[in-house]
């Protein structure tokens, strides 16, 4: 089974149990730190997006990137409900290339999510995105 398979079929069953269902406390002390709301921050492996959304309330200019359709379609509805804009992609991040540089990623599952020998590239992916 693909990554992208995997994650999927865990959210079509709702077996998430990552998923706090709400705004994760380590984003609202990263906010604490002063970030200034006009940046650009990318959300690799965003899920269902609390995070996208709180962050594109504050104002900022917010992409996310999921590799699971069913992820990405509830942050999109999640989106327009609240009537709020991110830039949001489905996608492998390992594939993915920003027509310019963030001032700022949120990190927060992706490391834990890929595997070992992947965590190197996933690094590399992070510098070249800032």
């Amino acid at each position: 089974m693909n990554q992208e398979t995997a994650w999927e079929t865990l959210y079509q069953q709702g077996n998430m149990g990552w998923d706090r269902g709400e705004v994760s406390p380590a984003l609202t002390h990263w906010l604490a730190s002063g970030l200034h709301k006009n940046q650009r921050i990318l959300i690799p492996s965003c899920g269902r997006g609390h995070e996208v959304l709180e962050l594109a309330r504050l104002g900022f200019d917010v992409t996310a990137l999921d590799i699971a359709p069913t992820a990405i379609k509830a942050l999109n509805r999640a989106l327009t409900e609240n009537d709020l804009h991110a830039n949001v992609m489905c996608g492998d991040l390992f594939h993915y290339e920003p027509e310019q540089a963030f001032d700022a990623i949120y990190e927060q599952t992706c490391l834990c999510a890929i595997a070992p020998d992947q965590r190197q590239a996933y690094a590399n992916k992070l510098y070249h995105w800032l």
